[in-house]
């Protein structure tokens, strides 16, 4: 997930760049363990299946070269659920230190939106830009749980259960098989996932505020009255054995089935 700290600017102020790219990887047998648990912020996460017997992170940090530490990764075990937490301190992420012979004519310091350490020279906005990427590699059949607040999650090929939680970040999800009680949640951004269409599933959806699409036939949507300003419905594919809930606050839901609608990108 990108974080934007900063305008055009930024580049013009500096006479060197002290950024730098910094790629890892951990990986981790999964033994007798039955799912993952991830937990992360400020991040972009993909997530993808393999026929391997490890969980494989490879994480991509673009942050001031001496700010590393500002980003914390913990990969582990514990009992039967494979742990990865994640976060980034945005607090102290001093963009300051990026700017060199910058003559601070009325400058202040500020809290602007999700960031701080925002300067202000003579009222024009100057800064840098952290992003941080995370790839994961998860054994087919190990069932996925995720949590954030503010970054985003893409899963693909996926033929496990599946549930995510996310309150600022969209969730997109490609299944290659659904399993039943899989739940995709997202409070203020929207949820995408496309399902193969010989899929035996009951799908609800509910929007706070958004709208469902879908290139499905024969269903109904639903507006809510009062204070509800959203829609809701059920879909079925085949006999509708296994249930799918998702879930949009304030955006919308969209539902594919072989490639009658756009892919989800890469």
């Amino acid at each position: 997930m990108k974080i934007n700290l900063s305008c055009l600017l930024a580049f013009l102020l500096l006479s060197t760049s002290t950024f730098g790219q910094k790629v890892s990887t951990e990986t981790l047998e999964i033994g007798n363990a039955s799912k993952i648990k991830l937990s992360h912020e400020y991040a972009q996460v993909k997530i993808k299946t393999w026929d391997k017997s490890y969980v494989e992170v490879n994480t991509t940090l673009d942050i001031p070269k001496d700010q590393y530490d500002v980003f914390k990764f913990d990969l582990d075990k514990r009992a039967q659920t494979i742990h990865l937490t994640t976060s980034l301190d945005i607090e102290k992420v001093d963009c300051n230190k990026e700017k060199i012979n910058i003559k601070k004519t009325n400058t202040t310091t500020t809290d602007d939106g999700q960031c701080t350490n925002v300067t202000y020279v003579n009222g024009i906005k100057v800064g840098c830009t952290v992003e941080v990427s995370i790839e994961i590699y998860v054994p087919k059949g190990l069932a996925i749980e995720a949590e954030s607040t503010f970054g985003s999650i893409k899963a693909y090929d996926i033929q496990q259960k599946i549930n995510i939680q996310n309150t600022y970040a969209d969730v997109q999800v490609i299944f290659d098989k659904l399993i039943d009680g899989s739940s995709l949640e997202s409070t203020y951004a929207s949820v995408d996932i496309h399902i193969p269409k010989k899929e035996s599933a009951q799908i609800y959806a509910d929007t706070g505020f958004g709208k469902i699409y879908s290139d499905l036939e024969d269903y109904e949507i639903s507006n809510e009255e009062g204070f509800h300003f959203g829609q809701e419905a059920t879909l079925k594919l085949g006999g509708g054995a296994k249930s799918l809930r998702l879930d949009s606050g304030y955006q919308n839901i969209y539902i594919r089935t072989e490639d009658k609608l756009p892919r989800i990108s890469n």
